[in-house]
């Protein structure tokens, strides 16, 4: 699709530090990280700079119930069901 990865993280804080390090015009977000969760991190992320993001999760009902309209794609995936909730996402059809 023509993004480049500016980083992979596993913590909340790692995850916001690098956002604020890259700019990032698109987020992949696992919605369970090791320390802190992938939806606070979006959630700091976008608070001063709306980001489009996708969730991965094995429990997309959680993230579901945390942020209704969150674009979330279900462990396990097939990478074009991942490339529709991008490509969602960047349409704007959902709300970031």
């Amino acid at each position: 699709m023509g993004h480049e990865v500016c980083a992979v993280e596993t913590t909340e804080a790692e995850a916001i530090a690098a956002a604020e390090r890259c700019h990032p015009d698109l987020l992949i977000v696992d919605a369970f990280l090791r320390n802190g969760s992938g939806i606070s991190a979006v959630e700091t992320i976008c608070r001063n700079r709306k980001v489009p993001h996708v969730f991965v999760s094995g429990d997309p009902a959680s993230v579901k119930a945390a942020l209704p309209a969150a674009v979330v794609v279900e462990k396990p995936f097939r990478p074009e069901v991942l490339t529709r909730a991008i490509q969602r996402m960047i349409d704007g059809i959902s709300p970031p």
